[in-house]
């Protein structure tokens, strides 16, 4: 996420498992530069829970994450769909065909060590080996 903020065009496509970005960040790097974003969170983690916010109410979680690519790409926030491949998973790719956004949400998967991961390597492969 700090990368496709930091280097702007430079960065394709990104992924993530329970990362987020600050508003510093995001102020500083004035992050709004298009990339393709696979965005992975587990629904029991409660060190860095998707939905966390900042004292003053900023999404630093996952959910802004991925609220800021799918704004910067400009997707078509109605055209959400079940990702075929894996159901934990949704993806936007209306209005931002060449930079879709993929978030899922692993049942039961917390933060800590022995945390299982419910997206293999080949969703993440498929997604960036289709960009151009």
């Amino acid at each position: 996420n700090l990368l496709a903020c930091a280097m702007g065009p430079r960065i394709r496509g990104i992924g993530s498992a329970a990362g987020g970005l600050r508003k510093t960040t995001i102020d500083g790097y004035m992050c709004n530069t298009p990339a393709a974003g696979v965005l992975y969170s587990g629904e029991n983690d409660t060190t860095n829970p998707a939905d966390r916010k900042d004292d003053m109410g900023f999404q630093m979680g996952v959910l802004g994450a991925r609220d800021r690519l799918l704004s910067s790409n400009g997707c078509d926030l109605t055209a959400v769909e079940t990702y075929a491949d894996n159901p934990v998973c949704q993806i936007w790719k209306k209005g931002c065909e060449s930079n879709p956004v993929l978030y899922c949400v692993g049942p039961g998967d917390g933060h800590e060590n022995g945390s299982k991961f419910n997206v293999p390597n080949k969703t993440f492969w498929d997604i960036w080996s289709a960009l151009r």
